[in-house]
């Protein structure tokens, strides 16, 4: 998507992952993983900076940052979150996939136990 064909709400935002492919829209949560790593990781690395001594102009940099990053974080993370919904909604959540699995193998090798007891 270009900058100006992306969503500028996150109302805006569900709206348009639900006309994306299956493809794309787990490029874009793999997307949203890898920039909330690199925010974090910046963060992490800043406040760091910041328990350090460091001159006032450079201080007042990084927090604004870091400030700056937080709201970012929280917008991705809803992001996230939107497209776990839809990915779960289309069935395509690996972990969910695994999960239920498990789940129905357990029941399966319950009822074989069952059944082996009469």
């Amino acid at each position: 998507m270009s900058s100006a064909s992306k969503p500028s709400s996150l109302a805006e935002f569900i709206d348009s992952i639900k006309e994306l492919t299956d493809d794309t829209i787990m490029n874009v949560r793999s997307a949203l993983e890898t920039s909330l790593a690199k925010l974090r990781e910046t963060n992490d690395y800043l406040n760091h900076e910041l328990s350090t001594s460091v001159d006032d102009s450079d201080r007042l940099l990084y927090e604004e940052t870091v400030a700056e990053n937080n709201g970012v974080i929280d917008s991705q993370q809803q992001k996230l979150k939107a497209v776990k919904d839809e990915l779960q909604l289309r069935n395509l959540l690996p972990e969910e996939k695994e999960k239920k699995e498990i789940e129905e193998e357990g029941a399966y090798t319950f009822s074989l136990l069952a059944v082996s007891w009469m």
